[in-house]
């Protein structure tokens, strides 16, 4: 019916070719649409985790963020426990988002000092943590302290902290209580001397 051409003689090998080509294409579209799929996953992972593990306020770490990354370090550490000193004035005058803004500054202060390596948390209301390896001072307590003390809130306000510092090797839950209970009851000791100071102690034998 129709003349001889060689397209025509191998019209069967061009309809395989181009239904091949259209199928890779599709397939090829759908890899990609799955691979930007497990990339948006992955990344919404990541940003959940790192909520799970960070304080919403100040962006630091939170208190099980921060004891879950000491105890894979198997290290000897040093904490510094420090606590804004009569905080609840601070929500009395200035107001809860005025409590709020104390916390950041202490936060952003705390962070100005930090030490290269070292970990550093909200523990939780007005408590922060921040953990060193090794039981040399390789922060400056008193200018600590001062940094806190140069705050300025609404209104010319001032805040002070107190600070209660402990090391230990940490290789389990149990030395990390010894570890904090050290660290805390030098930083009641701290308050109970009159505030805006630290102190510095050893842990003692066994957890409470």
């Amino acid at each position: 019916i129709m003349p001889y051409h060689i397209l025509i003689e191998n019209s069967t090998l061009l309809g395989l070719t181009f239904e091949a080509v259209v199928s890779s294409l599709a397939i090829g579209y759908r890899v990609r649409l799955l691979a930007q799929a497990r990339d948006r996953a992955e990344i919404a992972e990541a940003h959940a985790m790192s909520m799970a593990d960070t304080d919403p306020l100040t962006g630091l770490l939170n208190r099980r963020a921060f004891l879950r990354t000491l105890l894979e370090r198997n290290s000897n550490w040093t904490l510094l426990l420090l606590d804004i000193d009569h905080f609840k004035r601070v929500n009395d005058s200035l107001g809860h988002a005025g409590g709020d803004e104390a916390i950041v500054q202490v936060a952003r202060a705390l962070q100005r000092k930090m030490p290269k390596g070292a970990l550093l948390a909200r523990m939780g209301g007005e408590e922060f943590a921040i953990a060193y390896r090794g039981d040399m001072m390789l922060i400056e307590p008193d200018e600590l302290l001062a940094e806190i003390r140069s705050i300025d809130l609404r209104g010319g306000y001032r805040i002070t902290a107190s600070m209660g510092i402990a090391n230990r090797n940490v290789a389990s839950d149990d030395d990390w209580k010894i570890l904090y209970r050290a660290a805390d009851m030098a930083l009641y000791r701290a308050k109970s001397d009159g505030r805006d100071r630290f102190i510095r102690t050893r842990p003692q034998a066994k957890a409470a």
